[in-house]
């Protein structure tokens, strides 16, 4: 399936990211309630009082895990509001004296970008990398005329997953240098959806995401498969995406049974090396 890309109309829809972000390609996270790489876990959180305070310890927190987890999450890590914590990392980054660097992109600043983008707007990117916005915009188009027309790789089907619930299509064919039918494609191949909380924000405050309520036969036909199927499988077995199955099972406290463990434990280790 080919989309051709919309080159400056792509690219300019970076400037408005509606989602919080996910996590950059790299696996995992810390959980909530601790702070990477400071050793510290708070036993209660931090005053979201308006007027809040940032200790040496958030901030850090802040500048450890900004653009790579949802603001949401991060905010009630630290204990604050998204918007106390938005406004507290334009801070930081717009109290930097940085020289903007120019010419070609080396390949840690071209990371960076897919990293943040769709996650954190164009001009705090801008601060974040230390090039201007004008450069990013002119990469961002450049990349959006040379998208791939071919399926994406395999082992980057983790990442693609990780990020696809908080991430725009158009953010994603630029992170994964593919073109919009192809992200898409490979989103219901893979029986993906979006976050609740990132599709009201792109529907406008008021406008909920009516998600299709599971009839009593697709609840036995859950219990029964669960344990023996994948994810995936049963996803396509009911016509839902994966989450709704792994929340839902949740909700019905399922158990995957002991064969299905191992064969999966396998499937992970055989992902692993594949990366």
């Amino acid at each position: 399936m080919t989309v051709q890309p919309r080159g400056k109309e792509l690219a300019a829809s970076q400037r408005s990211p509606s989602a919080g972000p996910a996590a950059a390609p790299a696996a995992g996270g810390p959980a909530a309630g601790s702070h990477a790489g400071s050793g510290a876990t708070r036993e209660q959180p931090a005053s979201s009082d308006p007027a809040y305070h940032w200790s040496s310890a958030d901030t850090e927190h802040l500048l450890e895990n900004f653009g790579e987890k949802d603001h949401r999450v991060l905010a009630r890590e630290i204990g604050c509001t998204p918007e106390q914590l938005h406004a507290e990392a334009r801070r930081i980054y717009g109290a930097r004296q940085t020289e903007l660097r120019s010419g070609p992109w080396s390949p840690d600043e071209l990371n960076a970008l897919k990293r943040y983008l769709g996650a954190v707007e164009t001009d705090l990117i801008a601060r974040m990398i230390g090039r201007s916005v004008e450069s990013i915009d002119a990469k961002l188009v450049e990349l959006a005329a040379n998208l791939k027309d071919e399926e994406l790789e395999t082992r980057a089907h983790v990442d693609f997953k990780r990020l696809y619930g908080t991430r725009a299509d158009e953010d994603l064919a630029l992170i994964f240098d593919r073109q919009v039918g192809i992200v898409r494609a490979l989103a219901a191949e893979l029986c993906l959806s979006k976050d609740k909380g990132f599709m009201r924000r792109k529907a406008g405050k008021g406008n909920r995401t009516k998600m299709p309520r599971w009839s009593a036969e697709e609840l036995d036909q859950l219990r029964e498969i669960y344990p023996k199927l994948s994810n995936l499988d049963i996803a396509k077995e009911l016509g839902r995406s994966v989450k709704s199955i792994v929340s839902k099972a949740h909700s019905l406290r399922l158990k995957k049974d002991k064969a299905r463990l191992r064969k999966m434990g396998q499937e992970n280790v055989q992902l692993r090396h594949d990366r």
